[in-house]
């Protein structure tokens, strides 16, 4: 889930494509990030009072380093 380095030539390179290829339907399917996404929003759904302020306090701490 993090942004790397393809990533970003991707974005200089064409920031529309970059978008595209992100959001693309099929690719969600196989891609690993969407599957830990998907698993985050669940979790934090079922469980919200338990596993939201964890979730949240990790994004937040990524965000600040």
């Amino acid at each position: 889930m993090c942004f790397s380095e393809e990533d970003q030539e991707l974005w200089d390179a064409d920031p529309v494509d970059y978008v595209q290829k992100k959001q693309d339907v099929m690719e969600e399917y196989s891609s690993v990030q969407s599957s830990v996404s998907s698993l985050l929003v669940a979790m934090s759904t079922a469980r919200f009072k338990t596993v939201f302020p964890i979730v949240l306090q990790f994004i937040q701490t990524k965000l600040t380093q």
